[in-house]
């Protein structure tokens, strides 16, 4: 009993002492254990009470939170490695510039599917949605780290699994594993699915996000509305395309503006400003 009370009060002086993401690990595997028994509970997986559907989103947050600061440690080693190496401060100037110039290029390509034209036209919005774009290039970057890092983990595991069972098996050899080796290997992996499901289900909304904000940029920023073309100032928007055509946009809704190429060429344009002007 006594040593049974002792390995207790060890295990949680180890749990105390131990950095954050074991904690959140070793939370995060005991709310796993304790969904597990309230779904053999239930009888079927299916059948999900509010209390499971509690225990399995707070068993992948924290799995995530905890490998997210796993992942800041390794940028800081990263870090250290760039100011020691000009090897690695050169690889990763090069990923920025390549990064930079993707986040432009799909800010254009967003411009152009929301206004239908060159997105030369709308300088602003595309330099508006650059910044936001770069973040969905670094997500996209992330998740490819995260894949890579499964699978890394995934096969770390399949490695040390027959050694852990060579070792328990063969005589004289019962080196004890570290305590939280297992528990970290095992959530790793769940935080890793739980971050992959959380891009995926962010990516429609912040994607759906971008296309709103260029909506409202151009048709508040970068289109006038007191012009010849227009035929109700108080409705409608424009921005000239070239000598013959307009595109013109409703301000009734415009983060669901509905651009519209309009004919209207430029010297109709100026026999409407002259018809316009007042008699000497």
């Amino acid at each position: 009993m006594k040593q049974r009370l002792s390995n207790i009060t060890e295990f949680f002086i180890d749990w105390i002492a131990a950095p954050l993401h074991i904690k959140l690990y070793s939370t995060a595997m005991l709310l796993a254990f304790a969904w597990v028994i309230c779904i053999s509970f239930s009888g079927d997986i299916h059948l999900l009470t509010p209390l499971s559907l509690a225990l399995c989103g707070a068993t992948l947050t924290l799995a995530a939170l905890a490998l997210l600061i796993e992942i800041h440690g390794w940028a800081s080693t990263l870090k250290s490695w760039q100011e020691k190496s000009w090897l690695v401060r050169g690889v990763l100037a090069g990923l920025l510039a390549m990064a930079l110039a993707f986040s432009a290029a799909y800010a254009a390509t967003l411009v152009n599917e929301i206004t239908g034209v060159p997105p030369s036209l709308f300088p602003y919005t595309t330099a508006f949605l650059t910044p936001p774009a770069a973040l969905a290039v670094v997500l996209i970057v992330i998740l490819g780290i995260y894949i890579a890092t499964s699978l890394h983990l995934l096969l770390s595991a399949l490695v040390t699994i027959p050694l852990n069972l060579i070792q328990a098996l063969l005589p004289g050899n019962r080196a004890k594993a570290p305590r939280w080796s297992n528990t970290v290997r095992g959530m790793r992996l769940v935080g890793v699915g739980a971050l992959i499901m959380a891009i995926f289900y962010i990516g429609p909304w912040y994607a759906l996000s971008l296309n709103a904000a260029g909506r409202l940029f151009a048709s508040s920023f970068e289109m006038y509305a007191h012009d010849p073309c227009i035929s109700d100032p108080t409705q409608e928007r424009m921005a000239r395309i070239d000598d013959e055509n307009v595109l013109v946009v409703s301000s009734g809704s415009r983060f669901n503006a509905v651009f519209e190429r309009r004919r209207c060429s430029k010297s109709q344009e100026i026999v409407a400003r002259e018809s316009l002007r007042p008699l000497p």
